[in-house]
């Protein structure tokens, strides 16, 4: 009797051991780790899409680009106190403040650069010289949303000390596009190996690939005319003619799209580069947010975690639209937007992203 008893007990003693184990594992709180010169963060058992840090001067998200969900935030400007938020599914699931110490880490950067209305991308791969992908309206443009005749692109490669580039891409006949461009090319001290197009001949063929250094290369998914079963008219409009890209690096993927409307996005749908079961980590909105484009069909399988929108404030086409924003905070984890956030960094070693941002 006396054994039977304290079998009992014992098996209680472990159900209740049990029990606390999994109550204290529920109730631990994320955790933000130095470790080997990056902030690792642990989720202590929530689920999540992306983590936030926040004050008053910065804004950092980061994002995991690999199936084992590894997030680590590789750059803090200032030693502080910031706010850290998990997002899921646009809901704020857990937030508290932490103290964090200034680092710095050398990785691949991609400046989503703030030239209002338009476009303008520095892709910096380690060990190889940037390259540039459009420019704004630059000294072309007049009014404030279009960046007030600003040569912006070329003020923040002279800062930044970029005076050889690898590439310049214009994706598309458009002058907030290209018009930064020209004046990079017109100040005559900035050099690049090649200037393409979307009518030149010797940028690589549709599927094939453009390296931006040993491990960063882009492969063409479109340029150029459509097929005539695709469009409404004879002629394929100067938009839907812009250069589309997937940019990889290790598990990174990030879609750039330039100005492409519903015809195209149909087109990129048709030739199968999206499936419906892996998601994008980052689309360049096309067109600006333009009610044209960034259909339905198109966001729900590109399905990106994050979704970034190069616009400017008080453009005469109210881009982004409602409409678009709808649809995207349905399709992607989360939105960023030079009108609101300003310059955009993206840093990456391929197996986490992590963003950072300001609020104007």
């Amino acid at each position: 009797m006396v054994t039977r008893l304290l079998n009992i007990s014992f098996v209680l003693l472990i159900l209740i051991f049990i029990s606390c184990e999994d109550r204290l594992f529920l109730e631990r709180e994320p955790e933000l780790a130095l470790a080997n010169g990056v902030y690792e963060f642990e989720p202590g058992g929530y689920q999540f899409d992306h983590v936030i840090l926040e004050n008053d001067n910065f804004l950092y998200s980061a994002f995991p680009c690999n199936e084992d969900n590894t997030i680590t935030f590789f750059n803090i400007d200032i030693s502080g106190t910031y706010q850290m938020s998990l997002i899921f599914e646009n809901d704020t699931i857990f937030s508290r403040s932490v103290y964090l110490n200034e680092i710095h880490n050398d990785l691949i950067e991609i400046t989503v650069l703030d030239v209002s209305q338009g476009d303008s991308f520095i892709i910096s791969p380690l060990n190889e010289r940037p390259s540039v992908m459009d420019g704004g309206f630059g000294t072309m443009g007049f009014y404030d949303w279009q960046d007030g005749g600003e040569p912006t692109l070329l003020n923040y490669l002279k800062d930044e000390g970029i005076a050889d580039l690898k590439y310049i891409l214009q994706t598309h006949d458009d002058a907030d596009h290209y018009g930064g461009l020209n004046d990079v090319v017109n100040d005559g001290t900035i050099t690049c190996d090649d200037y393409f197009t979307n009518n030149s001949t010797d940028l690589p063929a549709v599927n094939d690939t453009l390296f931006f250094s040993d491990d960063v290369f882009g492969i063409m998914l479109h340029y150029g005319d459509l097929p005539t079963d695709i469009l409404d008219s004879v002629e394929t409009e100067e938009n839907n003619r812009s250069i589309t890209m997937k940019l990889v690096y290790k598990d990174l993927e990030m879609l750039f799209t330039s100005d492409i409307e519903v015809e195209t996005e149909e087109y990129l749908l048709q030739q199968s580069y999206f499936q419906s079961f892996q998601n994008y980590d980052i689309l360049k909105v096309p067109h600006h947010g333009s009610s044209s484009s960034s259909s339905e069909d198109f966001l729900e399988y590109v399905r990106p975690k994050l979704s970034v929108i190069s616009v400017g404030e008080g453009n005469p086409w109210d881009h982004p639209t409602d409409e678009v924003l709808g649809r995207l905070k349905a399709n992607s984890g989360s939105i960023l937007r030079t009108d609101i956030n300003g310059s955009i960094r993206i840093l990456t070693d391929g197996r986490s992203i992590q963003t950072i941002s300001g609020q104007k």
